[in-house]
């Protein structure tokens, strides 16, 4: 998978492809097996690159993938009802997106102390991973700060301060944020009848679910007593709905009530080591290269990257290039 991503142009075809398709003239309905068949395509790759150290996820290309995608929903789902099942597939996609790009800031962040730009793309892929899981410094509140850089705000002083700030804090609060959204998630596609999703897709969010409760990169009892709240809230409301729904759609939240009992549990809130605070800082030389994740390699697409105290060079974005939705609470 590796090899059709970075070396036969995976992005770059499926880009095509929903173009293709928005441009026919064919039905709808036609063009919505187009979209669902690219949605499987990039799932998969989500799933099997997910530790990878070769594959970037703020390339350009990946970009102008996410710039497409979005142009598809919002030319060809205008004005219609979107199924239940789409709805539920796009979110996901979007929920592995800023998994995938918090795992890689946060590693440049650690390594380097900083955040470096090699292109508009990279401030952008920034920009939507904060505003669509709510990422906020302890300072600002205000997540709509990341909005306009998401359509290619060029970058200065305050942008440079409040993303190193907010990194800070992602580092903290990410994981557990997508963790908290993928569960209201699911929990709002429940009962399935009618809806077109099948037992299958609630399966698909638990293994995604699963595999952040495991993540010792970015553990999820690092997060702020303000995320801790959200999940507790989402606990209870849960736990009210199961009890007016029938027995086979309850227990298809069960998955979820253990998870979060899992890791409201105190063996997983305390504190495991120092390790994640001292990870930081940039990696010193001595560091065991075992214990750090790959780095990849970032080629420059712009005139000169820019690191956060500077102003970034190169092209600018005409449109949101997101696959971020609403920054619902």
């Amino acid at each position: 998978m590796e090899g059709i991503v970075c070396d036969d142009g995976l992005w770059a075809s499926l880009q095509v492809n929903l173009w293709n398709a928005q441009r026919s003239d064919v039905p709808i309905p036609d063009k919505l097996w187009v979209f669902k068949d690219c949605l499987t395509v990039i799932d998969v790759a989500f799933r099997s690159l997910e530790d990878s150290t070769k594959v970037d996820w703020r390339a350009p290309e990946f970009g102008l993938l996410a710039h497409q995608f979005e142009s598809f929903i919002n030319h060809c789902f205008q004005g219609s009802f979107m199924a239940r099942d789409t709805s539920f597939r796009i979110s996901v996609i979007r929920a592995q997106c800023c998994k995938a790009l918090l795992a890689q800031f946060c590693d440049d962040f650690r390594r380097d102390g900083t955040i470096f730009f090699c292109s508009q793309w990279d401030v952008a892929s920034l920009a939507r991973l904060f505003w669509v899981i709510g990422i906020r410094d302890e300072k600002d509140l205000d997540t709509e700060f990341w909005k306009p850089y998401i359509n290619g705000g060029q970058i200065g002083a305050e942008f440079a301060a409040k993303a190193r700030e907010t990194i800070s804090q992602a580092m903290h609060d990410g994981s557990l944020l997508i963790f908290y959204k993928l569960g209201r998630l699911v929990t709002m596609a429940v009962p399935l009848h009618g809806s077109g999703l099948v037992p299958r897709d609630l399966e698909s969010v638990w293994d995604l679910q699963r595999s952040m409760v495991n993540d010792q990169h970015l553990p999820l009892n690092r997060a702020s007593d303000q995320v801790w709240e959200r999940v507790d809230r989402l606990r209870t409301e849960v736990s009210h709905l199961c009890s007016n729904l029938s027995v086979e759609d309850r227990d298809r939240l069960v998955p979820l009530l253990e998870m979060i009992d899992e890791i409201r549990s105190p063996s997983q809130n305390e504190p495991k080591s120092s390790e994640y605070a001292d990870a930081q800082l940039p990696a010193s030389p001595a560091s065991s290269p075992s214990k750090q994740r790959g780095r990849v390699k970032r080629s420059n697409f712009s005139s000169e990257s820019t690191a956060t105290t500077g102003r970034l060079s190169g092209s600018t974005l005409t449109s949101e290039n997101s696959f971020g939705g609403t920054n619902s609470q």
